[in-house]
């Protein structure tokens, strides 16, 4: 792992910031990056997909509760 185990959680508390989310490294998200297509997209019901969503609304609920503009709709091209 590129934190370690924890470390995703220290960087964040060091920081004092909310941890929103972890993607565990694995060899088909780097294959699917390596042939120029989101894992959204190649595999969308995989649980890489799912987790990348759950991360993708927490970070727009941040932006929200930030008063920044977030798009109504978000869309993916293959």
């Amino acid at each position: 792992p590129i934190f370690g185990t924890g470390g995703a959680e220290k960087l964040a508390e060091k920081y004092h910031t909310q941890l929103l989310g972890q993607m565990p490294l694995h060899i088909s998200l780097r294959e699917d990056l390596d042939k120029g297509t989101p894992t959204v997209i190649s595999r969308p019901d995989s649980e890489f997909t799912a987790i990348y969503r759950q991360l993708a609304d927490r970070v727009a609920a941040q932006l929200y509760w930030q008063g920044e503009v977030i798009p109504g709709e978000i869309s993916f091209r293959a």
